[in-house]
């Protein structure tokens, strides 16, 4: 049985999870692991991590080449690609969405790093509101 796999965010609606513009990608690994698929799977691999990122994608393949193809027919050889290249790499998590597990662990790490950078950055405003406060007159301007 495979382990199961927690959703990063912990977010029951994938709209909600913080949107984070920075995404880890290790390239050596990634070509590591993907150097004997065909070029085709590799890049839809990589399209779908992008997909992916904070979110997952959903757990049904119409909704997945959707977002791979948009408006164009998928071609014959996807759903083979699909099943024995990608489905693998993107299980269907805890929360009914398929996720990357290595993929959720950098995620994991990300939302804390942004959280303690959000918390710094809070505190640094306050000490910068006390010190302002601090030089203000009772009229409001600053005091030479």
């Amino acid at each position: 049985m495979a382990e199961s796999i927690e959703p990063a965010a912990q977010q029951t609606k994938p709209e909600t999870t913080p949107r984070l513009v920075y995404m880890p990608f290790y390239v050596r690994d990634f070509m590591d692991s993907t150097d004997e698929w065909p070029v085709l799977a590799s890049a839809f691999y990589a399209k779908l991590l992008l997909h992916a990122w904070g979110r997952g994608l959903p757990p049904e393949l119409k909704a997945i080449e959707d977002l791979v193809f948009r408006a164009e027919k998928p071609p014959k050889w996807w759903p083979e690609i699909w099943r024995k290249y990608l489905a693998p790499k993107f299980p269907i998590a805890a929360d009914g969405r398929r996720r990357n597990p290595r993929q959720e662990k950098h995620l994991a790490k990300a939302l804390q790093v942004s959280a303690t950078r959000a918390e710094l950055g809070r505190q640094g405003g306050r000490t910068r509101a006390e010190r302002d406060r601090a030089r203000r007159g009772g009229n409001g301007n600053v005091r030479p």
